[in-house]
């Protein structure tokens, strides 16, 4: 993918320059078996070994004019791991802000499903550097590991799935973390449709927007119902 910024979700026009300085490209590999199409979980039921396993790389010339608004529903703003955004005035002290960056992001994830059981994670890397910045900013870069598992168990073929999900991130700015125990129902034994009902214990969220449970800075237990159709 080539772009002229990390997100449109949230950007106006008048946000956006005419340069093309967002690049993106992802390869993996899979089992003939394994259905690229598929959400989270051994729905299907896997006779035989299912498995996947790929890797992603995102780098993007970022600046603080193109950044969506701090109420955009899909608000993918660059955060430091203590959910502060590195564009806002005075972030790192009185008189500072960074006004151009460069975000770059390894990610690197494998999968793998059988009898209904499933294991899925996720590694990243993440980097932000070529500061321009007004005022004394304490750093020159940025850097962030982070991961995120998820294992479950349909306890019923087709019908109830059971799922344990958890991610940490390893910051300059703090070490938030949370882990997750959910259960999908599915009334017509298709992914069409599902209810699913979810309790999540969050360490100060890093991250947030107006359609995830989740916003900067939570820390405590959340109780999730949702609804879901797919189509």
């Amino acid at each position: 993918m080539i772009g002229n910024n990390l997100s449109q979700f949230g950007v106006d026009a008048g946000q956006l320059d005419m340069g093309l300085r967002t690049y993106s490209a992802a390869v993996w590999w899979t089992t003939s078996n394994f259905n690229l199409y598929e959400a989270y979980g051994d729905f299907e039921g896997h006779k035989h070994v299912a498995a996947s396993v790929g890797a992603a790389f995102t780098q993007s010339r970022e600046d603080a004019q193109s950044q969506p608004g701090t109420n955009a529903p899909e608000n993918v703003q660059i955060r430091v791991s203590d959910g502060r955004v590195i564009f806002d005035p005075d972030a790192f002290g009185p008189g500072t802000q960074i006004t151009r960056a460069t975000y770059r992001m390894l990610a690197i994830d494998g999968a793998v499903k059988r009898h209904g059981l499933s294991l899925e994670g996720e590694w990243y890397y993440r980097w932000v550097d070529d500061l321009v910045v007004l005022g004394p900013v304490p750093f020159t870069h940025l850097r962030d590991t982070g991961f995120q598992l998820q294992a479950a168990v349909m306890v019923r073929p087709k019908q109830v799935m059971v799922y344990a999900a958890g991610s940490k991130i390893f910051g300059e700015y703090g070490d938030p973390w949370d882990i997750g125990l959910g259960v999908n129902y599915y009334p017509f034994h298709n992914r069409a449709m599902r209810l699913n009902g979810e309790l999540i214990i969050v360490n100060r969220s890093p991250v947030g927007n107006l359609n995830s449970p989740l916003v900067v800075g939570a820390d405590g237990v959340i109780a999730v119902a949702n609804l879901e159709l797919f189509f």
